[in-house]
């Protein structure tokens, strides 16, 4: 069975965390739980949500099924408080920016 990673049709939703790669064979990585640990899983769906964690001090980026999103270095985790998010355009990094 063949996997199609050819970008699809772009939308323009207006969300800061919806994110369409656009090069061909691109993916998101996210981790999932699996038995008793964790395992990098990969996605093109780049409809993110943001999730509290560490009593509502911290929040993550995750996808529609709460999975963390992975950075370079693991779950990308942002301090609570700040005022926006962007990706960047070479789209490889989330920053939250706090004005």
């Amino acid at each position: 069975m063949a996997i199609d990673l050819r970008p699809g049709a772009l939308k323009k939703t207006g969300r800061a965390l919806d994110v369409a790669l656009t090069g061909k064979n691109y993916l998101f990585q996210i981790q999932v739980t699996a038995g008793n640990g964790t395992e990098t899983r990969y996605t093109r769906d780049g409809s993110f949500y943001l999730s509290s964690m560490n009593n509502n001090e911290d929040v993550m980026p995750t996808t529609k099924d709460g999975h963390p999103v992975l950075g370079k270095n693991g779950p990308m985790v942002f301090a609570d408080g700040f005022d926006s998010i962007s990706n960047q355009p070479n789209g490889h990094d989330f920053y939250a920016v706090v004005l």
